[in-house]
């Protein structure tokens, strides 16, 4: 949190003994235009629909700027960019104030900032500090107040019945078998009550039991559709949900 009590949510850093790297990602697809006047990103859908967004460019350099003040004795160098994890975007028009390019980049512009800072600059028990410096800032998720899942009902609920019926996953589709009302987007909402009502992490059994999946197999092509960032094996896998989920989760619809 910095001075005007503001939050700062990393995306990745990345800090090595010669510079630290502040990397914003998206999964955005369609033409994105980056507009360093407005400070919004503008995308454009293959059927003409023209869609605005925060600008990842100006929220990068917010966390650099909130670094730079905490990390000011160190003298390290401090970059950013913007990587765009859809491989279908086309990245048009942007200002060259901080580098954006797709995922399959980032190593090649690693190797860059490398030949750029050719010499260490902190020691491993500067490194160390840092770290523990970073670990002391950060702040969970604040949830109002305690809510016991027995008081609340589970699962995918119908819309179009009030939130009364609870729907069925199927091929990739949600359907109420009381109205016959069938969403695949249904799923972002859901999962997002989710993230605020039970945790912000979620695995392959918690999301069986939540959502009344019976497949393992399924659980598992659900999770790995949305490309959530993971920790642990394959076994021990934990998800966990990014912010805005709703908004991260909608270039990954069929119908977006």
């Amino acid at each position: 949190m910095n001075s005007a009590q503001h939050s700062h949510q990393f995306d990745t850093l990345f800090i090595c003994s010669n510079f630290m790297l502040v990397v914003e990602i998206k999964n955005i697809n369609g033409r994105l235009d980056f507009d360093d006047i407005t400070h919004q990103c503008i995308r454009t859908k293959p059927d003409g629909t023209v869609e605005g967004f925060p600008n990842p460019l100006t929220q990068t350099q917010r966390h650099m700027q909130f670094l730079k003040v905490i990390f000011q004795n160190y003298s390290l160098p401090i970059e950013g960019a913007v990587i765009i994890a859809n491989s279908s975007a086309i990245i048009a028009s942007h200002p060259n104030t901080i580098a954006i390019f797709h995922v399959s980049g980032l190593q090649k512009h690693l190797h860059s900032l490398f030949k750029k800072y050719t010499h260490a600059i902190l020691s491993d028990e500067q490194l160390t500090e840092i770290a523990q410096l970073l670990l002391s800032r950060q702040q969970p998720s604040k949830i109002p107040a305690a809510i016991d899942s027995s008081r609340f009902r589970q699962g995918v609920l119908c819309p179009k019945c009030k939130y009364k019926s609870q729907m069925h996953y199927a091929r990739g589709i949600w359907r109420c078998l009381y109205c016959q009302y069938a969403s695949e987007e249904i799923f972002a909402e859901a999962l997002q009550d989710y993230q605020y009502l039970v945790r912000p992490t979620i695995t392959n059994k918690q999301l069986r039991e939540f959502f009344g999946i019976h497949s393992i197999d399924a659980a598992n092509r659900l999770l790995r559709k949305f490309q959530f960032p993971y920790t642990g094996s394959y076994k021990n896998r934990v998800y966990r949900l990014p912010e805005n989920l709703v908004e991260y989760m909608k270039p990954f619809f069929r119908t977006s």
